[in-house]
Order: structure tokens, then C-alpha cells, then sequence
């Protein structure tokens, strides 16, 4: 004999795998439907009875019923079950960050001024300069200088904007060494966009390079340069003769510290460059000696200029701004130098 399903165990048996217990009015719905399903009573051993098609869609009916009630329900039931609090929701990922660029690391390894103690100077002392042409970077008219040796040397500096290198302005001078093939292929062509440094990597074969990794420019002498300067005039007049009467070299020494004059007086004079600077020859130790006697004699540091190259100056006498300055450039192989804080 048959008994009559128990709706309360039907639906605990439903739910056994998950919540056990429903809010009142979900339960009371579930039961009624449950309650008005007929049963077909199978007398005899057991087989899988056949329902006739109203049978079927009633349970089809209450089963849909207690997926629809349950689902609906499914937040507060969560909340209710265990007596816990609800489940937080998971964490949002952390938002992607950009990586910042990087900077070649060739930014690192030049320096500004004069070479650190012990450093080699390039070898030979002196060289045969077979070309030399801007630098175009994109940002500024002029973006450096390169020189091209016939003894190999790729001699060249960039300006630059970041926040690596000896500062944030300038590379310094850097040095790569070509065969003379490479010396033949770069001289001949005729694109200064490939003959930029940082791509001739990209077209110059292995056996055009004697030496490809980038190493300071180490120079044997410097040129130091005295000049009148402006710095509240036009930009065309800051340099002497504009910025007033020239100043003899004389008239210069005069106004510096004595232990500085010594220094600079009965110097070799070199040939000018674009600029009408007084430009006077040093060795690398002798002008470590001049940087040594300006920064004791307490004349100041021009932290603009700085970023390109050495420079101290002195207020001159008179009315107006006007500044005598003395400018640390490194000159090259062939004995050249240039304004390396010019753009």
C-alpha cells in the first residue's frame, strides 16, 4: 500500500544539496502546487509508470514553479542560510597601469664637463674628420652633432627630454667605433634620417662595426672661452660685440680672481668658432686645475648652461646684467670644438 507524498519532505529533498530553508511565502506557494498534482498509484512490482500528458504538465508546471520561486529568491535566501552575512563580491581587478618608457641606457653613460678622474681619453690623440651633420630628432631644430673619423670614430650628442643621462638636457659626448667600411657606407649616405646614430644599427651590417657599444667620449684637451655676456639682451645681441663694447682679454683677467687670471693668461689661443668668444687651450688636467681655482674663488655656476656643458661667470662691472663667463668645451680629434649648449 501506497501513501500519499509528503509535500514538506518533497521540497527539504529538493533542497538538500543547497538551502534549507525558504521564506513563507515562497514555501506556501511550492506546497499548493505540489498539493494539486495528482499521483498515479502503481499496485504490483515496480516499473517506471506511464503518465498521460496532464500528469506531465502539472509536474512540468510545479517544477518550473519551484525554479522560478527559488531563483527569484535565490539573494535573500544566501542571506539567510547559516545564520552568516551574505557573501561579499570578489574583488574588482586592480586597472592596468601603462608601463612608463624606458630610455635608452646610453643615457647613463655619458657625462657633462670634465671626464671623471682616471678616465682613458680616446686614442688616437689626433684624427682626420671625414664628415660631420646634424642630429634631427623631432622636438627641436637642432638635436646634436655628429663627427665622423677616418680612423673609425663616431664621435656624437644628442638634447634630449627625460629623466636619465647626466641630466636631463643632454647626453654628453659619446663615442662608437666603425671599420672602414662602415666609415665608407656612413659617409656616403645621403639620408641624414639613417644616418641619425640611434639607426644605424638598423642598416649598417655587422662588419661595418669595430666597436658598437656606446662608450663616453673621453677628449685629451679642452678649450676654454671667455666671453661679455647678456643675458637680459635679444637673443642675437647676448654675446659681445652686441651686448656692448667688447672687452679685451686683458680687461677680463683683470676683473678675475688672481689665481684664475694666472691660469688663463699666455694661453694658446684657438681659432673661433661660430661664436665670438675668447677661446684659450687647456689639457684635461690643466683645465682640472681652472675648474678647481674657479670654484674656489666662489664664482657661480650658471645651472641652465649646466645641463650642456661647464660654465662659471662673474658679474661685470657697469650698468646692465652683463656677465663674464668661462665656458668648458671638449674638443675633438681633429682639434675643432663647438658650442655644445647651442641649439
Amino acid at each position: 500500500m501506497t501513501t500519499t507524498p509528503d509535500p514538506d519532505r518533497l521540497i527539504r529533498a529538493f533542497l538538500a544539496e543547497g538551502q534549507t530553508d525558504l521564506p513563507d511565502r515562497t514555501y506556501a506557494a511550492v506546497r499548493a502546487d505540489i498539493d494539486r498534482t495528482r499521483q498515479r498509484v502503481v499496485i504490483g512490482p515496480w516499473s517506471e509508470p506511464r503518465m498521460n500528458d496532464i500528469a506531465r504538465l502539472a509536474i512540468a508546471a510545479a517544477a518550473l514553479v519551484v525554479v522560478a520561486v527559488v531563483g527569484t529568491n535565490l539573494p535573500a535566501i544566501r542571506g539567510i542560510v547559516g545564520g552568516g552575512p551574505a557573501a561579499s563580491p570578489s574583488p574588482s581587478p586592480a586597472p592596468m597601469t601603462t608601463p612608463t618608457p624606458t630610455l635608452p641606457s646610453f643615457l647613463e653613460v655619458g657625462f657633462i664637463g670634465l671626464p671623471p678622474q682616471g678616465a682613458t681619453p680616446s686614442t688616437p690623440r689626433s684624427g682626420e674628420l671625414v664628415d660631420s651633420y646634424p642630429v634631427h630628432g623631432g622636438g627641436r631644430p637642432f638635436e646634436g652633432m655628429v663627427l665622423l673619423y677616418a680612423d673609425g670614430r663616431l664621435i656624437w650628442y644628442m638634447f634630449y627630454d627625460g629623466p636619465r643621462g647626466p641630466n636631463t638636457e643632454s647626453t654628453g659626448f659619446l663615442e662608437q667605433r666603425l671599420t672602414p667600411d662602415g666609415v665608407e657606407l656612413v659617409r656616403i649616405q645621403s639620408s641624414l634620417v639613417e644616418k641619425d646614430p640611434l639607426r644605424l644599427a638598423e642598416w649598417l651590417p655587422p662588419n661595418a662595426w669595430e666597436g658598437k657599444q656606446i662608450r663616453p667620449y673621453v677628449p685629451s684637451s679642452y678649450a676654454a672661452c671667455l666671453q661679455l655676456f647678456d643675458p637680459a639682451a635679444p637673443v642675437e645681441q647676448r654675446v659681445y660685440p652686441g651686448s656692448g663694447p667688447p672687452m679685451e682679454r686683458s680687461q677680463m683677467l683683470a676683473l678675475l680672481p688672481a689665481a684664475v687670471a694666472d691660469l688663463l693668461r699666455d694661453r694658446e689661443t684657438l681659432p673661433p668658432t661660430d661664436d665670438p668668444p675668447d677661446c684659450l687651450a687647456f689639457t684635461t688636467e690643466d683645465a682640472r686645475l681652472l675648474d678647481a681655482a674657479l670654484a674656489d674663488a666662489g664664482l657661480a655656476q650658471d645651472e641652465q648652461q649646466n645641463r650642456y656643458r661647464l660654465e662659471y661667470h662673474l658679474d661685470a662691472p657697469g650698468p646692465g646684467t652683463s656677465l663674464i663667463t668661462i665656458t668648458f668645451e671638449p674638443r675633438f680629434p681633429d682639434g675643432t670644438f663647438i658650442c655644445s649648449a647651442c641649439g
